[in-house]
């Protein structure tokens, strides 16, 4: 019934909330997926940026087309790189639109995504349609020690769901008994800039929840793809700023001792962490397994881009420590 439903031809007339009669049973086979099923999509093609030259150096051009006219292709290509490294005015980032799908996300992960208020959101309402067999996470700490009662609790709270919609009651209140794990789906409308730093803050195992660094990886594969500068400008293994100055005051969390990029600006401190070494608490070495796998893919992708463009190299030399500095 449910394929028909999902096959069916869209109708403009059709009601776009139907209710149905729910299984109510608590036997029913639950569809777990693991945390690491999260999916990041970028809907738009990133527009052409040749005009960033022009854009970044308005302040003192007298004159555009005599100022396109003076440059060579290489000068264009230090002046886009330059400008993604955010050495000139935001507004140049600000400047290129971004789209992107995340599925596969847990109710519980759209509130941390959300105080991302560069971004513009819409997303899946579960006020105003049946969530039926929806794919629920399932945390990795949970099948090392309380499987069972997690997924009665998750049979439970289907169960209820069910009835109160069978009983006559709302949506609104049917979906008090879905579990912060249940999973959907998000847009997120924003710019490069954003982006960016959407990716330099997530992408952080020793502060950031493991489900936000698997959206920050996974968008910065795909955001590599689509401008392979990127690939020299944002790095997995950059020192987390926040992480390194949070972990010297008296009012942060302090979970984990520092990883080995983070280390050295650490030396000398004597901080008491919450539970030491990442890779020591339950649930975290499977973890580790993934975004292993995701970090080698993105470096996989760079060393290939790199292959193929040899010319990058001399072009991130003379933005980072050249003339064009």
């Amino acid at each position: 019934m449910r394929e028909e439903i999902l096959l069916k031809k869209f109708n403009v007339k059709d009601k776009r909330v139907v209710i149905r009669k729910l299984d109510e049973s608590t036997d029913r086979k639950i569809n777990y997926i693991p945390e690491s099923d999260v999916k990041v999509t970028i809907l738009n093609d990133i527009p052409n940026i040749d005009y960033l030259p022009e854009l970044v150096m308005a302040t003192w051009n007298e004159d555009i087309n005599e100022f396109n006219a003076s440059l060579t292709e290489e000068d264009r290509k230090r002046f886009i790189f330059r400008t993604l490294q955010g050495k000139f005015i935001p507004t140049a980032l600000r400047s290129i639109p971004i789209t992107i799908r995340l599925e596969n996300i847990t109710f519980h992960d759209t509130t941390h995504i959300y105080r991302h208020t560069q971004f513009s959101y819409a997303a899946s309402c579960s006020g105003d349609h049946i969530i039926e067999n929806e794919p629920i996470v399932l945390p990795e700490v949970v099948k090392e020690c309380c499987m069972e009662e997690y997924d009665e609790a998750m049979r439970l709270l289907e169960s209820c769901y069910a009835k109160i919609l069978n009983h006559g009651g709302s949506l609104q209140d049917a979906r008090l008994m879905l579990p912060r794990t249940s999973t959907t789906y998000l847009y997120m409308t924003g710019n490069l800039m954003s982006a960016i730093g959407f990716i330099r803050q997530r992408l952080d195992l020793q502060v950031q929840p493991s489900s936000d660094c698997l959206v920050a990886i996974h968008l910065l594969i795909e955001l590599c793809k689509k401008i392979p500068y990127l690939y020299y400008i944002l790095d997995v293994n950059t020192p987390n700023g926040f992480y390194i100055k949070e972990s010297t005051t008296n009012f942060a969390s302090k979970w984990y001792k520092p990883l080995p990029h983070n280390a050295k600006p650490l030396e000398g401190h004597d901080i008491d962490f919450v539970y030491g070494n990442f890779e020591d608490v339950a649930g975290n070495k499977k973890f580790l397994e993934v975004w292993n796998n995701l970090v080698d893919t993105w470096k996989k992708n760079k060393e290939e881009y790199t292959k193929e463009n040899p010319e990058i190299l001399k072009i991130v030399e003379d933005c980072t420590t050249g003339d064009w500095r």
